[in-house]
């Protein structure tokens, strides 16, 4: 077994709303993380209905007061971080590497870090063609700050008041209406179109760290993954 070298104030946020396969799947992922941490610290937001009847505790915590029955309720999440430095790694994801063990030292002295869209792997409904639409919101790793905190209120923010398609086209005139379903969309415009004031960094090797389902084996650079990303679609 592999032991956490990071203090026990750090920690993974894993959300499952709507959902019951969502659910399972949180469970298998914070399973596979304790394969290699048996002490992580792992925390999950999901609501009430859910999680009746249903062993969690493989978690350290389960929130549900409060929590939204969103498709995105990660957003509404991230902010609420019990972490010093949050690892977020969506539910449809599992570790399979003891290298796992290293994640919080990959922040290094950034706010946050990513990995990167393959474009020729993303769904075309969500897909914007900008180069700068490269930050993958599946898996990420930030630090808790005032900074950091504000980014993810306004990540919610967003997501939960502009989505009608009216106050989609005021708010954001120049990009696609189709754009307005989805997260990742959020995300790039905070990124690039607020001043933030966030050092934004990638992950060394960021394949491995998030090899999504249908990318090329190539992008590993000859090294095994440490998380892949299934993915669960509806």
């Amino acid at each position: 077994m592999h032991q956490l070298v990071e203090p026990p104030n750090n920690g993974f946020v894993v959300v499952a709303t709507i959902y019951k396969q969502y659910l399972t799947s949180a469970i298998l992922l914070a399973e596979s993380i304790r394969d290699y941490i048996p002490n992580a610290g792992i925390t999950l937001y999901t609501t009430s209905d859910l999680v009746e009847n249903v062993d969690v505790s493989v978690f350290s915590q389960v929130i549900t007061e409060n929590v939204p029955n969103d498709r995105r309720a990660k957003l509404w999440a991230l902010s609420r971080t019990p972490y010093n430095i949050t690892v977020y790694l969506d539910a449809d994801t599992t570790v399979v590497s003891p290298e796992i063990t290293t994640i919080f030292e990959q922040l290094k002295s950034n706010d946050i870090i990513f990995t990167k869209i393959r474009p020729y792997n993303s769904n075309p409904k969500g897909y914007l063609d900008d180069p700068r639409y490269i930050h993958h919101g599946g898996v990420f790793v930030y630090r808790k700050t005032d900074k950091t905190i504000s980014f993810m209120e306004q990540w919610w923010a967003r997501w939960s008041t502009t989505r009608s398609a009216s106050t989609f086209k005021i708010t954001y005139p120049d990009f696609p209406g189709k754009m307005k379903e989805w997260d990742q969309f959020y995300l790039f415009y905070i990124i690039h179109e607020t001043n933030h004031g966030l050092q934004i960094g990638f992950f060394e090797d960021d394949a491995r760290w998030n090899f999504v389902r249908g990318y090329l084996r190539s992008e590993l650079n000859n090294k095994p993954p440490i998380i892949e990303h299934y993915t669960i679609r509806k």
